[in-house]
C-alpha cells in the first residue's frame, strides 16, 4: 500500500499507438560533468608513429527511472537514484613501416569506468502479514 501512494494518475488514454500505456514520463536531468582529454603524436622517426592519448571524466548523474535506459511509460522512482561517476581511459598506438608493403601495429587500450548508483531514500518496508 506504500507504493500506491507514488503511482501517477492516468494523463494518455491507452491505444494501440502509444503501446497501450496510459503513462509517460519524460525526464530532462542536467548532468554535473567535468571532463579532461590529452593526446600526444610524436614521430620517432620517418618510419615509426607513438600516439598517445588519456581521457578523464566525472560527473554526478542523476537516474530518476533507471540506471540506463528505460522505456518511457516506466514510473520514476519515489527519490533519485544518484551515482557519481569515474571514468579513465587510456589509449596508445605505435605503428612501425618496415617496407612499402609490411606495416606493424601495436595498440594497447585501458578503460575503467565507475558507476556507483545508490539511493538517497532507504526502501520502503513491507509490513508482515
Amino acid at each position: 500500500m506504500a507504493y500506491s501512494s507514488t503511482i501517477p494518475t492516468q494523463i494518455f488514454l491507452p491505444s494501440a499507438s502509444n503501446g497501450y500505456n496510459n503513462y509517460q514520463y519524460t525526464p530532462s536531468e542536467p548532468q554535473n560533468r567535468w571532463e579532461a582529454t590529452g593526446k600526444v603524436d610524436y614521430a620517432i622517426s620517418d618510419n615509426s608513429k607513438l600516439s598517445v592519448s588519456y581521457t578523464r571524466q566525472i560527473e554526478t548523474d542523476v537516474h530518476p527511472i533507471g540506471v540506463w535506459w528505460t522505456p518511457p511509460w516506466t514510473l520514476p522512482y519515489p527519490s533519485n537514484v544518484q551515482a557519481p561517476t569515474t571514468s579513465q581511459d587510456f589509449m596508445s598506438n605505435f605503428t612501425h613501416v618496415f617496407s612499402p608493403t609490411t606495416t606493424n601495429e601495436f595498440v594497447f587500450t585501458y578503460a575503467r569506468y565507475i558507476n556507483p548508483a545508490t539511493s538517497p531514500m532507504p526502501p520502503l518496508s513491507v509490513a508482515k502479514r
